[in-house]
């Protein structure tokens, strides 16, 4: 077969070329005075090497021998590495017997069509898949965080999570059940209702994040923050969107507020409501507490946050400062659900600054680095991607929009995109690169930048969506697992990163593609996910993470994500055509928690207190979010804070932070090394995005193909979520006349902006520039340069004009 056992051979052929090469550096060869010797040995060698190569020669049946034997270990790319040096025997053996193919194209043809029986049948064993290791967490981890299913025990991670050198324990944590607050919105959505209903009852009433321990904010709120915020929204009915399904959540409120607490098994309405019997609204009153224990962490002068803090205490003194982009990018979809369902719009604030000032910190390629300073604003390593410290803060921007309407997170990922797609993308696979100048650095696929296709899939680009995909796919057929890193260049698995922890990012991204192009190959690729975690992963304690994807050794770790994403993913995969996701608008967060899809609407500061929902689609309605009000002015007032509602004093706050802040980057622009751009940014500013159209800058060959998916308008198809969001006019109304399922979200190109015809967009100098001049000539000087500017602007847009009437005119020849 293509990928058969060849070892043998090719160490033959190593010997073969060593003989050859010997052969011609003997000194017989080179004596020109003993002719007929020469001859001799010569003739002897030549018989030798004939022997030796019948000897070595693969029995064959007369096909070509390339099919018989294994394919080198180095990829064939379009841009070649540096030959490696030759590794170890036992090394050798290894990378012999796990020789990777990458070429997606010399499978087999196009697979048989997916049936609905084995559509039935894939949903049945995904869902025994959940339960298997569900159904063992409670057995033997539960209220603990987190199973260990090869020796049946438990470990309570939360304060575990991202501290690799395990610092700063907690001598007293327990555990608060993480794996069942993760796992709890995958109920809903297999549709275990009974059990998702017991799940939200006992959160409700025995869940306490008053602990003294140290977590990973990130960690803390895409799993513990995002868990109660999605299985509130599902059980208060807020992801319902149908009026059908409306009015069958009222009548769940309705026998709701009658019953009470009667209700001990917490049945359903209807086939459709999720609403919970009993439920009233506690889970939001949780995730409000928690949300401002990790709002602690945000008190920075740069705004962006800790990437520690103690649920208890807040930030330790002497705290490390350094984070990654992702930990300080990834808040928005939880905080900002979090202030439209409480009306408190301190998180999506804190949230949104947080992002501003990482962005305003980019090169001027646009490229981020790994990690930052939140002190300094500094970066610590300056090489960034779409992998492993980068990966949601990308997701985010895009999904912000999604969710919220937020036009100025799309922006800023329409700048992102173009950055990434010129400067990592490498035919397929993403590597590293510099901030500063672009150049790559770690030439390395991770199994965290699987989860990019799916997203380039929300956005439209297909084309570059099904090529990394099939890169990604390709490596799982081999292994039978995602290896944590990846040399491409090499075709090896990285020496000290090669587990597979059960990752969800490769089945993400295949539902999301089957879902736009309702192709079957995507279903075959999921079911053979399914038979790989099963063979290589179940054990009778639940599912073992792999210590190695080559030797399928095991570790005793099933982490939360699995029953939160990985299993999600794959229902959905397989899921009925009226399953989950039919009339509910869902946006999943990156841990694949669903939230509600918000409508579009004016800014938070304009808004106040007013509700973004419908009080009655709150939980218990006005009184619910009254009382917690209520609970905040309480708190305040007990910790003796009268003066907190003092405009003048938090006036006077604002603007002593906003002077601290310009002080801190005024300070830093000395030091900044050439290719950063230093930006005295205001923080509470819109974003001018630098590219309106990214489509532009993405047409060039050497891009590998990149961008060539994408629509002329770049709108995400919302469609394979199940998803979208009705346009709205200059007064907040929706048309009348204009259906939701076929309204574009995203507009990138609309004509109200013009990029520079050879991909690059003129900067305009600012009239400051002119004011701040020193001198009459430096003034004249900044004057000349900004005509210049201009007119070059205006010639370039007055060709892209020219271009778009020409072809505009064509069109309509066409359509005559």
């Amino acid at each position: 077969g293509r990928v058969g056992h060849g070892g043998d051979d090719r160490t033959a052929a190593w010997r073969l070329e060593g003989t050859a090469a010997s052969t011609a550096r003997h000194p017989l060869a080179l004596c020109s005075g003993r002719d007929e010797m020469a001859r001799g040995a010569r003739l002897a060698v030549t018989l030798l090497t004939l022997v030796l190569a019948c000897c070595a020669a693969p029995v064959s049946s007369g096909a070509p021998a390339e099919t018989h034997t294994r394919p080198t270990v180095r990829f064939t790319s379009s841009r070649r590495g540096s030959a490696s040096p030759r590794p170890s025997a036992s090394a050798r053996a290894v990378d012999d017997a796990f020789a990777f193919d990458p070429d997606p194209a010399s499978g087999p043809g196009p697979p048989p069509p997916f049936t609905e029986a084995m559509r039935v049948a894939a949903a049945a064993e995904v869902k025994r898949m959940f339960h298997h290791g569900y159904d063992n967490y409670l057995r033997h981890a539960f209220p603990h965080d987190e199973l260990k299913p090869l020796t049946k025990s438990y470990t309570d991670s939360l304060g575990e999570l991202g501290n690799l050198r395990r610092e700063h324990l907690s001598s007293t944590y327990r555990g608060v059940a993480l794996t069942l607050i993760d796992a709890t919105s995958t109920l809903a959505v297999l549709g275990n209702h009974s059990e998702f209903a017991k799940n939200v009852l006992w959160m409700s009433r025995h869940l306490n994040f008053d602990q003294d321990v140290r977590v990973n904010a990130f960690e803390c709120n895409i799993r513990a923050l995002g868990g109660l915020l999605s299985a509130h929204a599902i059980a208060a009915g807020l992801i319902s969107t149908s009026e059908t399904a409306r009015d069958d959540d009222d009548a769940a409120r309705a026998e709701t507020s009658r019953d009470a607490l009667h209700n001990k098994s917490a049945s359903f309405v209807s086939k459709t409501s999720l609403v919970v019997s009993g439920y009233k609204g506690e889970l939001l009153g949780l995730a409000l507490d928690l949300g401002e224990r990790l709002l602690k962490a945000f008190d920075t002068e740069t705004g962006m946050p800790y990437a520690w803090v103690n649920l208890r205490f807040g930030v330790r003194s002497g705290e490390t400062a350094e984070t990654n982009v992702a930990a300080v990018g990834s808040y928005a979809l939880e905080f900002g659900a979090l202030s439209r369902m409480t009306g408190d719009w301190r998180f999506e604030h804190a949230s949104k600054r947080a992002i501003k000032a990482l962005w305003s910190r980019r090169s001027d390629r646009d490229l981020l680095g790994n990690t930052i300073d939140v002190k300094t604003g500094r970066w610590i390593n300056r090489s960034g991607g779409i992998g492993a410290g980068c990966d949601s803060f990308f997701e985010y921007l895009l999904k912000a929009y999604v969710a919220f309407g937020d036009a100025e997170a799309l922006d800023v990922f329409g700048d992102a995109y173009v950055a990434v797609m010129k400067w990592y993308h490498d035919d397929g696979w993403y590597h590293e690169a510099h901030l500063d100048n672009g150049a790559p650095t770690h030439m390395q696929a991770t199994s965290l930048q699987a989860f990019w296709p799916g997203l380039q899939t929300l956005l439209g680009d297909l084309e570059s969506a099904n090529k990394t995909w099939s890169k990604f796919f390709a490596l799982w057929t081999f292994f039978g697992a995602q290896p944590e890193r990846f040399l491409y260049r090499e075709s090896a698995v990285h020496p000290s990163e090669k587990q597979y922890p059960l990752r969800p990012e490769l089945v993400e991204s295949t539902s999301l593609l089957f879902a736009a192009t309702k192709d079957d190959a995507f279903r075959h690729a999921g079911m053979k996910i399914v038979r790989d975690l099963v063979s290589n992963h179940e054990v009778p304690g639940g599912y073992a993470s792999l210590k190695d994807v080559r030797l399928k050794t095991l570790e005793d770790h099933q982490p939360s994500f699995f029953l939160a994403e990985t299993a999600k993913y794959l229902y959905l995969l397989f899921d009925d055509p009226e399953g989950f996701l039919t009339q509910r608008d869902a946006v999943f967060t990156t841990e694949g928690h669903p939230l509600p899809v918000f409508r579009a609407r004016e800014s938070a500061e304009a808004q106040g207190e007013d509700e973004t929902f419908s009080s009655s689609r709150l939980g218990n309605g006005k009184e619910a979010n009254e009382s917690l009000r209520l609970e905040r002015r309480e708190r305040v007032f007990a910790n003796g804070s009268d003066d907190a509602f003092d405009v003048a004093a938090v006036s006077e706050a604002a603007s002593a932070r906003v002077k601290r802040e310009r002080a801190v980057r005024l300070s830093s622009r000395r030091r900044t090394p050439p290719g950063v751009v230093v930006r005295d940014v205001d923080l509470d500013a819109p974003f001018r995005r630098r590219w309106p159209d990214p489509t532009l800058s993405l047409r060039d060959a050497s891009l590998h193909g990149a961008g060539f998916g994408l629509t002329s308008r770049t709108c995400p198809n919302l469609h394979v979520v199940g998803s979208a969001v009705a346009e709205e006019d200059g007064d907040g109304e929706s048309d009348g006349d204009v259906s939701e399922r076929d309204v574009p979200v995203v507009h990138f190109a609309c004509v109200e902006d013009l990029a520079d015809a050879n991909g690059e967009r003129a900067e305009v100098p600012e009239v400051s520039e002119v004011s701040s001049a020193s001198s009459p000539a430096e003034r004249l000087a900044a004057l000349a340069r900004q005509v210049e500017t201009l007119r070059k602007s205006l010639m370039q847009n007055r060709d892209a004009l020219r271009a778009m009437e020409t072809a505009a005119a064509a069109s309509v020849t066409a359509g005559e």
